[in-house]
């Protein structure tokens, strides 16, 4: 009797550590840059150039830089948020924004949810995105795939690629 304890004990304990080992999350610590020759960007548009992510558990410390092909200025904000799916707001520069961001199901990606209102001489604008961020070539290409929608879907791929990992 003791031996067949001891036989299911060791086969419970083996699938329990295999089904731990499977769930382990991917770290998106790092300085990413935008790769300029393998991403296509819309003339005449703010774009993501720069995102240093500092992931610590299930937090996310980013800082985001926007730049302006037109005139070569740079935006940064700083952005934290909780993997849990939990609401953030922010301000850029006078704009609320809304944030919430979730694992994906296997624990490999990163959903990000936001609502940005630009308020202008037209009106308010809402911009709503959903940006999925994923490690591939072995956590030296940061692939940001962006849907974003102000009345029409557009959807655009971002590539990033690893400048050298946060220290703090």
């Amino acid at each position: 009797m003791n031996k067949k304890h001891l036989v299911l004990t060791a086969i419970f304990l083996m699938l329990s550590i295999s089904l731990f080992a499977g769930k382990k999350k991917v770290n998106f610590s790092g300085k990413w840059v935008l790769d300029k020759e393998k991403t296509e960007l819309a003339e005449n548009q703010i774009f993501l150039a720069k995102i240093s992510i500092k992931q610590v558990g299930d937090s996310l410390f980013t800082v985001r830089t926007y730049e302006s092909d037109y005139d070569g200025g740079q935006y940064p904000f700083d952005e934290d948020l909780t993997l849990d799916g939990k609401e953030y707001e922010i301000y850029i520069y006078n704009m609320p924004r809304t944030t919430s961001a979730n694992w994906s199901k296997k624990g490999k990606s990163i959903i990000i949810n936001s609502k940005i209102t630009f308020y202008g001489d037209q009106g308010d604008v809402d911009i709503i995105s959903m940006e999925t961020l994923t490690l591939e070539k072995k956590g030296t290409l940061l692939l940001i795939n962006l849907k974003s929608k102000t009345g029409d879907e557009e959807t655009e791929v971002i590539l990033y690629f690893k400048k050298e990992e946060c220290t703090e």
